[in-house]
């Protein structure tokens, strides 16, 4: 063996036990272990840095998982060094993905232990998605690339929502500096085996689109625009009545598939209501659709899904509901990553001081939101 398999055997053989058990808990919405698997693939492809990079970026997410934050430090450090190596080679082959791969760890290392000092996790997440619309991959797209593409888009959505509350004109310049290359957005074909329905994700993203002048420049929405929300309301709505009642006989892995879908589609429901179409909260089926958000939010869940649980809760308005949405978040809390529920926890009670404050005169939905999420001391990842 050489010198490098002598070294590297314990620690791989360490983050492919440490990925398989943690895998659906911190690759967020990878049920299946798809992810999971193509990461391993490429962590352990050869003894080039690009690899190397993949698998110190593991190791550190898998010790900051253990809480031990220190080796974590010390593993991302060398993670960064192998990225740098490797970059410098250029974005060529089966190394663009690994770089992809490698930035998206390093990204989710950042979201794990977010601190009011990081601000490292934008650029992470910036440097993939700048991967993936550059369109290299473009040429090289298969089952594993789709996946990977899938991956770095729904962080990149959630990651747009926060930012263009917490820093609107940032937000703006990076929508025009990460839009999709044509050839690649063509050749791209999404999987359907992620942990939410990719349709709803896409939907979710269009509502955010049409929606940031309105956040940015408080510029009203073109007659044109509302009725294609509401067109995306329609079909929203028509899969939450056609959803079937759960199959006793499905797998869990469906079941938390189709859990999941419904959370993220009841948010994107609650939050096109509020945001575009003029809804104040009290409209009955407004408040159907938080009924069965906390409903779904408190049965056996594999994780809770950032963004919707912060939708959802921050439309509680009774002492009840109020109280169902904070057992929830303090149970999310005891999950890894609990910092950012943590966070959320305040986001959601300052909405709510910003409703009473308001009682007889609702305050307006963008500056509400606006005013809680700039309260963070950064940028929340939603994702």
């Amino acid at each position: 063996m050489t010198t490098w398999d002598v070294e590297t055997f314990y620690e791989m053989a360490e983050a492919q036990s440490k990925i398989m058990d943690m895998g659906s808990r911190l690759l967020i919405l990878d049920n299946l272990g798809h992810l999971t698997d193509c990461i391993l693939r490429l962590a352990f492809y050869d003894a080039t840095p690009a690899s190397n990079a993949i698998l110190y970026s593991l190791l550190a997410l898998s010790s900051l998982n253990l809480g031990r934050t220190g080796p974590a430090v010390v593993l991302k450090i060398k993670a960064l060094s192998y990225l740098q190596q490797s970059l410098r080679l250029g974005n060529i082959g089966h190394r663009t993905a690994q770089h992809l791969m490698a930035s998206m760890l390093l990204y989710l290392c950042e979201t794990f232990q977010i601190s009011s000092t990081t601000k490292d996790w934008a650029e992470y997440l910036c440097g993939a998605k700048q991967i993936v619309v550059s369109g290299v991959l473009a040429q090289e797209v298969h089952a594993d690339i789709s996946l990977l593409f899938d991956w770095v888009s729904y962080h990149e959505i959630f990651a747009r929502f926060g930012l263009v509350y917490w820093k609107p004109a940032v937000a703006m310049r990076g929508m025009r500096f990460c839009a999709m290359d044509p050839v690649a957005a063509k050749m791209l074909v999404p999987r359907h085996d992620f942990g939410c329905d990719r349709q709803v994700l896409d939907y979710t993203s269009s509502i955010f689109t049409a929606l940031m002048p309105r956040i940015t420049e408080d510029k009203d929405l073109t007659h044109s625009q509302t009725q294609d929300l509401y067109v995306v309301e329609a079909k929203l709505r028509s899969g939450l009545l056609e959803s079937p009642p759960i199959d006793v006989t499905s797998t869990e892995i469906s079941r938390d598939r189709d859990k999941t879908t419904e959370l993220y589609r009841i948010a994107a429901l609650i939050y096109l209501n509020r945001a575009a179409l003029g809804y104040s909260g009290e409209e009955l089926r407004h408040r159907n659709l938080v009924h069965r958000g906390l409903d779904l939010l408190c049965g056996k869940l594999t994780y809770v899904p950032p963004w919707p649980v912060f939708m959802i809760s921050c439309e509680a308005r009774d002492d009840a509901q109020r109280m169902t949405a904070l057992q929830i978040l303090a149970k999310a809390g005891e999950e890894p990553r609990s910092f950012n529920m943590r966070l959320l926890r305040e986001l959601v009670e300052a909405c709510w001081n910003q409703d009473d404050l308001h009682d007889e005169e609702a305050m307006d939905y963008h500056t509400k939101l606006r005013l809680a999420i700039q309260s963070a001391p950064y940028v929340p990842p939603f994702s």
